[in-house]
C-alpha cells in the first residue's frame, strides 16, 4: 500500500542506491503545478511505457505522478525505446530528437 498521509518516508534498507534516502510521497508531488522528470537509460523504457499506458500505481509509482497543470517527461533514445508511438504525447514526453 502507498503512503496517503505522511509527506515524506524514510528507506532504511533499498535495494537501489542510495540504500538510505528520505523520498516525498505522491500527495505531495502532486500538489505541484508543474513537474518535470527526467529518464535515461534502457532500464528506464519499461516503466515509462507503463506511466504512459496509465499503469497501476502500485506496480509503477511514477504512472501515478501528476502534476496540477503539466507533467513533462525528459526522457533519452534509450530510455524511449521500448514507447509504443500511440503512447506519445508531445505535452507530455520530449526526447533529445526532438526540436
Amino acid at each position: 500500500m502507498r503512503e496517503t498521509e505522511r509527506r515524506a518516508v524514510a528507506e532504511t534498507a533499498s535495494p537501489k542506491p542510495p540504500p538510505e534516502r528520505l523520498s516525498l510521497t505522491l500527495p505531495v508531488i502532486n500538489r505541484s503545478e508543474r513537474i518535470w522528470l527526467v529518464l535515461a537509460g534502457a532500464d528506464k523504457a519499461g516503466a515509462l511505457g507503463l506511466a504512459l499506458a496509465d499503469a497501476n500505481v502500485a506496480s509503477v509509482p511514477v504512472a501515478g505522478v501528476q502534476g496540477r497543470k503539466r507533467t513533462v517527461f525528459f526522457v533519452d533514445q534509450e530510455a524511449a525505446a521500448e514507447v509504443p508511438e500511440n503512447l506519445i504525447d508531445r505535452e507530455r514526453y520530449w526526447t533529445a530528437n526532438d526540436e
